[in-house]
């Protein structure tokens, strides 16, 4: 405890290259002197701050590590991180988040409904600019441990064809119609504003800026050579629990 007091009296001795973000609809004459009196008074000792590192990194290996743990229900779950070094883009940003789509409509088919082997995976994606560059999709999922091996291939084999060919055409104009709907729905919402600032300060890229343009210019081509450039690289962490020993995919 006394450690972590001391880390907020480090962090908030300095406000000189504090940033401060507020969203909402106000009135700038009634808010002006409580900036004065409650930000302006702040200490500074003009000694600005850079981003950190923690040495803290996902390991650039491929690799799968199973262990076995007693369950009351026999099951299977796996998570998987694959990770590439990837250009922090508002572009990239987009283009990830188009991927992850478009895979976790891909894993509803063949997963799911054809070969029935679990409820869903879920699919999410981040692409982060410190202490690197990168681009991280996580991909999880429960299964039965008689299922395990039959499933498996296919998550990483859709992830392939994303590499080789692309989505459908049809799976990314739905994506594209889902982004513009929503986009419509967040832009008149504060804590959407929040990130777009945030992204703006910290990281130098404006997310917002010709948003609904940049999702319709999306094309299969362009989610291709991101996949490409992210299966290329051939890193990817696999963590499985099982209720029982099970052999890792070939």
């Amino acid at each position: 405890l006394d450690r972590i007091l001391q880390i907020y009296k480090e962090r908030f001795a300095d406000a000189a290259d504090l940033d401060v973000i507020l969203t909402r609809n106000i009135d700038i004459a009634k808010l002006r002197p409580l900036l004065c009196t409650y930000l302006a008074s702040l200490p500074s000792t003009h000694h600005p701050e850079k981003v950190g590192d923690t040495r803290v990194r996902i390991r650039p290996v491929k690799e799968t590590r199973i262990f076995v743990k007693e369950q009351a229900t026999p099951s299977v779950t796996t998570t998987i991180l694959v990770s590439a070094d990837i250009p922090y883009t508002a572009d990239n940003d987009l283009r990830l988040d188009a991927l992850c789509q478009m895979l976790r409509m891909r894993y509803t088919e063949s997963v799911r409904e054809e070969k029935g082997g679990t409820y869903g995976v879920n699919v999410s994606g981040s692409l982060q600019r410190y202490p690197e560059e990168k681009a991280i999709i996580n991909i999880s999922f429960r299964t039965d441990p008689e299922k395990y091996k039959g499933v498996i291939p296919i998550i990483y084999e859709e992830l392939q064809n994303m590499a080789e060919k692309g989505p459908e055409e049809a799976d990314l104009d739905k994506v594209k119609e889902f982004e513009v709907k929503t986009y419509g729905q967040v832009k008149i919402i504060n804590d959407y504003w929040q990130e777009v600032m945030y992204n703006k300060l910290f990281n130098g890229i404006d997310i917002d800026k010709n948003y609904t343009d940049r999702v319709r210019a999306l094309t299969v081509d362009d989610i291709r050579q991101l996949a490409q450039q992210i299966v290329g690289q051939n890193h990817s962490i696999e963590v499985t629990m099982s209720s029982k020993a099970i052999d890792a995919a070939q």
